[in-house]
């Protein structure tokens, strides 16, 4: 009697479940980050400098869900295994990692950002919106760097690439 169970399914294709799962996911998260950014633009007492950061987040959060999500389901880099470098493999790595990595950065600059508005509330009042602006392209920009190495460890060091 065979296990038809047993064997190596790292390298195999999601389940129809599975993508499923991954399709209702990508649809919920566009619903609700469509629906935050109508209500910043259409609210105009919303658009305050400690909210800036929230609008990045959703902004970028986004194509996580239209872009990042449906290439879990049909590029996901474990599951095509390819030897040597290509720019297509490499850019689209970049763009599979940029935005969870960019995500996972705001989601730290919000909590840093209520921290600085709690310990220090009157120094917090004078920050000025470009101040904001400058740290959201920083972000974007550390994001970038960091997917980038992402894509370059994958290609030549798949280990550190896990641990990274």
């Amino acid at each position: 009697m065979t296990n038809e169970t047993s064997g190596d399914t790292s390298s195999s294709r999601p389940s129809a479940s599975w993508i499923a799962v991954f399709g209702t996911e990508c649809i919920v998260i566009l619903t609700i980050n469509v629906f935050t950014i109508i209500v910043f633009a259409s609210g105009h007492h919303l658009r305050k400098r400690t909210t800036y950061l929230i609008i990045s987040l959703t902004v970028a959060d986004l194509p996580m869900g239209t872009v990042t999500g449906p290439m879990e389901i049909f590029y996901h880099p474990e599951s095509n295994p390819r030897t040597g470098f290509s720019w297509k493999d490499f850019s689209l790595l970049t763009i599979y990692n940029i935005f969870p990595v960019f995500s996972l950065a705001n989601v730290s600059l919000i909590a840093l950002e209520r921290l600085h508005a709690t310990l220090y509330p009157f120094r917090h009042c004078l920050i000025d919106k470009w101040t904001y602006y400058i740290i959201i392209l920083c972000c974007w920009l550390v994001a970038l760097l960091l997917a980038i190495v992402m894509a370059v460890l994958y290609h030549y060091v798949k280990v550190a690439h896990r641990y990274f």
